[in-house]
C-alpha cells in the first residue's frame, strides 16, 4: 500500500487515504528496468542532502537519520528507560506532523519495554518547543510478554550509517521503477527497530524449541517509511494555505538484512 497526503503549511491535515500501489511505483523483481547513471546520481545525492544535514532553523534540531538524531534517540532512550531492569523490544522515531511536515525533523520518539516482573509500558518523547519532554509511561493493562526469554533492542548497536544504508536502499528500490523518475525523495516518515517478544503463554514451549524457532524472536527488524513528492505535481494555493501531495512507500529488512517494499 502507499498513503497519500495532503498537507498544508499551517499543519492542517484534510485528509488521509490509503491507496492500492499501482504497478509503476512497486518493485517488480522479474522487470526491473535499469535507470541511467545520472538519474541514480541525482537520487542519492538529494538523499545525502535530506539525511546528513544534522540541524535545520533551530540548534536543537536533529534530522531523522544523521548522527546527532539517531545518537538523540539513543540518548533519550537510555535516559528515561533503566535498561538493567527492564527489556526495551521496539523503539520508533518519526518526523513532525504538523506545519514541519517533510522537512525531516525528529520529532518524536516512542519505546516498548517489559519489566522484570513481565509488566509492559510504552514511552513516548515529544519534540516541543525545542526541547524533547517525556510522557509518563503506560502501563499495560495485562502481563503478556515474558521478560526472562524476550531479546532486548542493543541500543549501544544502533548505527546511523547501517540505518542511512537502508534509506538509501529503499529509495533505490522506488526510482528502480518503470516511472520511478517521477518521484523525489523529502524526508523519513519514521524508523522502527523491532525485536519480536516472547509471549508469556509461549514460556513453556520454549524450553522446547530449537533454534531454528527461537531465531524468529531473536532477529532485529527494520522497518521504515520514505515520503516522496511527484516532481510535476504543483502545489496548490488555496487562500491562506499552500497544499502539497506527498507520497509514503512502507519497507522492512528481511532475514537476509535486505531492504524490501513492504507488501
Amino acid at each position: 500500500m502507499v498513503k497519500l497526503g495532503i498537507w498544508d503549511r499551517y499543519g492542517r491535515r484534510t485528509f488521509s487515504i490509503f491507496i492500492q500501489l499501482i504497478n509503476s511505483l512497486f518493485i517488480n523483481k522479474n522487470n526491473l528496468k535499469i535507470m541511467n547513471a545520472k538519474l541514480l546520481k541525482n537520487l542519492f545525492m538529494t538523499l545525502v542532502i535530506a539525511i546528513f544535514i544534522s540541524s535545520c532553523s533551530s540548534a536543537n534540531d536533529c534530522t531523522m537519520a544523521s548522527d546527532e538524531g539517531v545518537a538523540k534517540v539513543k540518548e533519550l532512550v537510555k535516559k528515561h528507560v533503566d535498561i538493567n531492569e527492564c527489556k526495551i523490544y521496539r523503539i520508533e522515531w518519526k518526523e513532525d506532523r504538523q506545519e514541519r511536515k517533510l522537512e525531516n525533523v525528529l520529532s518524536q520518539i516512542s519505546v516498548d519495554y517489559i519489566d522484570k516482573k513481565d509488566n509492559d509500558y510504552n514511552l513516548t518523547i515529544n519534540y516541543t518547543d525545542g526541547e524533547f519532554v517525556p510522557e509518563e509511561p503506560r502501563k499495560g493493562k495485562f502481563a503478556s510478554n515474558s521478560y526472562k526469554y524476550t531479546t532486548a533492542i542493543e541500543i549501544d548497536g544502533m548505527n546511523a550509517e547501517e540505518i542511512r544504508h537502508n534509506i538509501a536502499s529503499g529509495g533505490e528500490l522506488v526510482i528502480l521503477q518503470e516511472e520511478g523518475e517521477q518521484y523525489e525523495f523529502k524526508s523519513v516518515e519514521k524508523y522502527m527497530l523491532y525485536m519480536r517478544p516472547v509471549p508469556k503463554d509461549y514460556e513453556d514451549h520454549w524450553k522446547k524449541w530449537g533454534d531454528d524457532k527461537k531465531k524468529e524472536y531473536r532477529q532485529l527488524r527494520q522497518m521504515f517509511e520514505l515520503n516522496f513528492i511527484k516532481k510535476d505535481e504543483q502545489k496548490e494555493v488555496r487562500g491562506r494555505h499552500v497544499w502539497t501531495n506527498y507520497y509514503t512507500v512502507p519497507f522492512e529488512t528481511n532475514e537476509a538484512g535486505e531492504v524490501e517494499i513492504e507488501q
